[in-house]
């Protein structure tokens, strides 16, 4: 029992001790990682037949092993579908502090019909992103606009039920630059009819 207490002492003050500070050459063949439980049975200081079960199968994993990598990597992930975008919106959003705007979008098996999007920003200022379908640079994995006098690039691209579009390099199509600062994606949900 008193070794079992002074393991967990131990372990204690291993997950609060500071980090050696990081070498000045790399090393050629870096030492995988390993817990501090892992190095409390390597310096004697715990048996892992002393070990509850769970702790006993923790402290000999290897660390890369399938027990490692079912900590860290969820198993349902799933890679998201490349396909055309679809899209067909006409929708208002507004949030607490009086941002606002309207969006009209139609993309129909990947090429742009229709992108026009307003944002209000009281105190700030105005954006109006309209784009047509003589800017479109790209269609897959995700669509791409952009003007080629400002600079002004839209991004498209879906997340399940949601599609997101974003603006980099737009101030010119605000009425001031500091109002672009405020710009965010706007995220419009396919099902529900509604845009945030």
């Amino acid at each position: 029992m008193r070794q079992i207490a002074s393991a967990i002492l131990l372990l204690g003050l291993a997950a609060c001790a500071t980090p050696e500070p990081p070498l000045t050459e790399p090393a050629t063949t870096p030492a995988p990682p390993s817990t501090a439980l892992q190095d409390a049975v390597k310096m004697d200081a715990v048996k892992p037949e002393q070990l509850p079960p769970a702790a006993k199968a923790a402290a000999t994993a290897r660390p890369g092993s399938a027990t490692a990598a079912r900590r860290t990597n969820p198993r349902n992930l799933k890679p998201m579908p490349t396909r055309p975008l679809e899209v067909s919106m006409n929708c208002r959003f507004r949030n607490e502090t009086g941002y606002n705007g309207e969006a009209r979008v139609e993309v129909r098996d990947g090429a742009v019909r229709r992108l026009h999007v307003e944002y209000n920003l009281p105190g700030r200022g105005s954006c109006q992103m309209v784009f047509d379908p003589d800017h479109q640079t790209r269609r897959l994995p995700s669509v791409e606009l952009r003007h080629a006098s400002t600079g002004c690039t839209a991004r498209m691209w879906e997340q399940g039920d949601q599609a997101t579009v974003s603006f980099t390099g737009c101030a010119a199509h605000c009425t001031n630059a500091e109002a672009f600062q405020y710009v965010w994606p706007v995220l419009m949900n396919r099902r529900s009819g509604r845009c945030d």
